[in-house]
């Protein structure tokens, strides 16, 4: 949903109420726990951000948090913090000209144990979004290295013929998403920006 003002707290609950009861915009549901559907532009991001597992603690409590959601852009509106499965997630998005509202719903939460820690939440989007598809968001402990990475992994599609005629400037918002999300993990973090 676009804007040509700032959202008001009214707006926003109003979006996220009309959200709630709505399906989630692409079948593939679940995907980012196996492979992505035909059709979709598949993106992968890892990078390490640092050691032990007092650190990937600290992260993986971030990530579930939905601190990695909060850029100087972009706000989420959060039902539940930390997250839990079938919460619904409003993000706020300021654009050059104009805000977004987006929504997604929470469909799965890891918490995974052994040599290879995993710890996040995977969202997928509703209607309204300006694209279509699934996200991972993830913070991993490999107590071999005992090296922290943080990783983003997520399938998309456009949704609406705004995001249709603007797939390079759609594409260039994605990879900021990504790197700004990492340099807010790590700043969390207390391990560098």
């Amino acid at each position: 949903m676009f804007l040509f003002r700032e959202p008001t707290e009214a707006d926003v609950s109003k979006f996220r109420q009309a959200q709630l009861g709505a399906k989630l915009t692409y079948a593939a549901v679940g995907a980012t726990r196996t492979s992505p559907p035909l059709g979709f532009r598949v993106n992968r991001f890892r990078t390490q951000i640092g050691h032990g597992r007092e650190l990937y603690e600290r992260a993986g409590q971030a990530v579930l948090d939905a601190r990695i959601l909060h850029l100087a852009w972009a706000r989420p509106v959060l039902q539940n913090c930390p997250l839990r499965v079938d919460d619904t997630v409003v993000l706020v998005v300021r654009h050059k000209f104009a805000w977004s509202l987006n929504a997604c719903r929470v469909i799965y939460l890891i918490d995974e144990q052994g040599p290879a820690r995993r710890r996040g939440f995977a969202y997928g989007t509703l209607p309204g979004h300006g694209v279509r598809g699934e996200e991972l968001f993830q913070v991993e402990w490999d107590s071999g290295t005992d090296q922290v990475s943080y990783m983003i992994y997520s399938f998309s599609r456009p949704a609406q013929l705004i995001a249709w005629v603007g797939i390079p400037l759609l594409r260039s918002f994605q990879a900021r998403f990504v790197r700004e999300s990492a340099k807010v993990l790590q700043t969390a973090l207390g391990s560098g920006g």
